[in-house]
């Protein structure tokens, strides 16, 4: 398989009005990531970066209304979070799939997945403080199991595993943009990432580091399914 690797954030293009639901895709890696704050994202917000390999699917447009179409041999990543409630969202809703299918024996990298966007709506708190009418899309992850997927997607998933395998591929696919608005906690226990979250946000009632028992329930929801997952 002749594959490439591109550092090609997909967030803008993988919308209502672009790519919809009809690309399919493999999960090639998942990082997560607490997000250091600007003025649209609070500091530790969950946010996850996957990266993914196109299989089927990947028709869209541009800004232009120009019709495009991804490259079935790159490797792109998106940016996934979730509601500003915490309580629901694309990130919350990918780890949740991926923790069921890993409980029934099968790695995330190895399904092919099928997200498709669906429309919500409700109330949220806008800067002011005040609630205000709000709509968005999150993305609910279908998925293929390897049973289930024909020969030749097989084994291409197979020939992407050996590739990216080797740790000078996988390290093309940092991006430093992201390390420096994001603090990845990959390598945190749960409750380091719930400290670190609470530590980042003034807002969230700090943890003391010498208890012996830890109350989550004041943290945001999402930090708390962010750090099981």
């Amino acid at each position: 398989m002749n594959l490439l690797l591109r550092l090609s954030s997909l967030s803008r293009m993988l919308g209502d009005t672009s790519y919809g639901d009809r690309l399919k895709l493999v999960a090639v890696k998942f990082s997560k990531y607490l997000h250091k704050g600007n003025e649209i994202l609070a500091p530790g917000t969950p946010i996850g970066q996957l990266w993914l390999c196109p299989i089927d699917g990947g028709e869209g447009t541009d800004e232009q209304g120009e019709k495009t179409q991804l490259a079935l041999n790159l490797v792109y990543y998106t940016i996934l979070k979730n509601s500003k409630s915490g309580k629901s969202g694309s990130l919350l809703n990918f780890g949740q799939k991926a923790a069921q299918l890993e409980a029934q024996g099968y790695d995330y990298r190895e399904i092919v997945w099928k997200p498709k966007f669906v429309s919500k709506s409700g109330t949220v708190i806008n800067a002011a403080g005040q609630p205000e009418a709000a709509s968005w899309y999150v993305l609910d992850w279908g998925f293929t199991l390897p049973e289930d997927q024909d020969e030749r997607t097989y084994d291409k998933i197979g020939n992407l595993i050996d590739i990216l395998s080797k740790t000078e591929e996988m390290d093309k696919l940092v991006d430093p943009l992201m390390l420096n608005e994001h603090e990845c906690v990959d390598r945190l226990s749960p409750q380091e990432i719930v400290q670190l979250a609470a530590s980042m946000n003034p807002q969230v009632p700090g943890i003391a580091a010498n208890s012996k028992s830890h109350d989550n329930a004041a943290l945001p929801q999402s930090v708390v399914e962010t750090a099981a997952f």
